[in-house]
């Protein structure tokens, strides 16, 4: 079978443009035709091209010469060969069930820093949840789960 998770539907980063000095038509445009990036360089792109690839089970979309992009959601992930900045984005990927996330990436060899946790509780109840870990060049990337308000005596995230 197929992996548990689909983490190429559930990233949550977005990066948006602003078109402040166009006449309203074509800002309206390129607003409605903004094709979000992130942006990694990684040490090593064939390393890091097959682990995206082959333990995260994004979908490749196609490399050359030293890059590689990867559809995320509707993200595109472009990465290129070079050193890490300290600057770079976290990738937080959003989960129904975050244990089961968890325990599936871990099946595919990934490392998690710690275990799925509860980072925060809203007035109504609900719940975020967040899992770290890395990449090969060390990046954090993370797992996110909003839990909303649940009965007395439950608990899964």
């Amino acid at each position: 079978g197929g992996p548990a998770i689909d983490l190429n539907s559930t990233f949550s980063g977005r990066i948006y443009a602003m078109a402040t000095d166009f006449d309203s038509s074509v800002r309206m445009t390129l607003e409605q035709n903004v094709t979000d990036w992130k942006v990694f360089a990684e040490t090593n792109i064939e390393e890091a091209r097959r682990w995206y690839t082959d333990c995260l089970g994004l979908t490749h979309l196609y490399s050359f010469a030293d890059l590689a992009f990867f559809d995320c959601g509707g993200v595109r992930l472009f990465l290129s060969q070079g050193d890490p900045s300290p600057d770079e984005s976290i990738l937080y990927f959003d989960v129904p069930n975050i244990h089961a996330a968890k325990d599936d990436l871990a099946a595919r060899g990934i490392t998690f820093d710690n275990a799925p946790h509860m980072i925060h509780r809203h007035d109504d109840g609900t719940e975020e949840w967040m899992a770290f870990f890395q990449d090969p060049d060390g990046r954090p990337l993370a797992l996110s789960s909003k839990v909303k308000a649940r009965d007395e005596g439950e608990n899964d995230a």
